[in-house]
């Protein structure tokens, strides 16, 4: 059925700007993300995993995540009376910590860590000790604590002389690390390693926020089908789409 522009600004434009319905008196497991549509454009979504629903969204009109936006997002969670499982959220060391501080159980996206390994060593790396750390990082999924303990505690006994080769800048008036993309894969993987392996402790935890990011996905599709929408139309559609979901 085809729709004239104009029709279509007026639906968009006649769409309620709705609000999460967050729970209450209910036992809750977060999967907490943001997804950003474009520069300046951000939005922090709090979803129940037992329930696949979106139930608390806010749009960060700053632009950008900060780790007491997290904090906010579960305070009000926790004031109607909710009791919070567990929660799930990307590779920001800072919310990790913070949440963990607040006495949650944490659990940070295992396909996050290995996404952050990739960017440090690309999916070719060109040196030897790049090649095995990546091997131990594409085991995350299956391994345990303890054995991936292991493999780095194995791993740095071989390369630790590697990673703190130093090089001369050409100003000749400082050094850096040689190799510091492998030094910091290793050392990401090492500051995260307290995280990483949560859901084995907690009963029905995921490892990963794949129920936000796969949902993420479709969201972004279909606000691509409405692109060049008016700044507040945008944002009124993007609302309606997380709340409905």
């Amino acid at each position: 059925m085809h729709i004239s522009k104009s029709t279509l600004l007026t639906i968009v434009h006649s769409l309620p700007l709705l609000t999460a319905k967050t729970p209450c008196n209910s036992a809750l497991m977060l999967v907490m993300d943001c997804v950003y549509f474009g520069r300046g454009s951000c939005y922090l979504v709090v979803r129940n995993w037992y329930t696949r629903r979106n139930i608390y969204v806010q749009h960060l009109v700053k632009g950008y995540e900060t780790i007491q936006d997290y904090l906010d997002a579960v305070s009000h969670i926790m004031s109607r009376g909710n009791t919070i499982d567990g929660i799930v959220v990307d590779g920001r060391r800072g919310v990790l910590l913070a949440l963990k501080d607040k006495g949650y159980f944490v659990q940070m996206c295992q396909f996050h860590m290995k996404q952050i390994i990739k960017r440090y060593l690309t999916s070719n790396p060109q040196t030897e000790a790049g090649i095995t750390l990546k091997e131990i990082a594409n085991t995350i999924t299956q391994t345990t604590k303890e054995k991936l303990t292991i493999d780095l505690d194995v791993w740095y006994h071989i390369y630790e002389s590697f990673i703190k080769e130093k090089t001369m800048n050409p100003d000749g008036k400082h050094w850096t690390h040689t190799h510091r993309r492998v030094r910091s894969a290793y050392y990401s993987l090492r500051r995260n390693l307290p995280f990483l392996f949560t859901f084995k402790d907690v009963s029905l935890m995921p490892n990963t926020t794949n129920s936000a990011d796969g949902y993420f996905g479709h969201l972004k599709d279909k606000v691509r089908i409405h692109r060049g929408l008016r700044r507040d139309r945008k944002h009124r559609l993007i609302t309606y789409l997380i709340v409905r979901s």
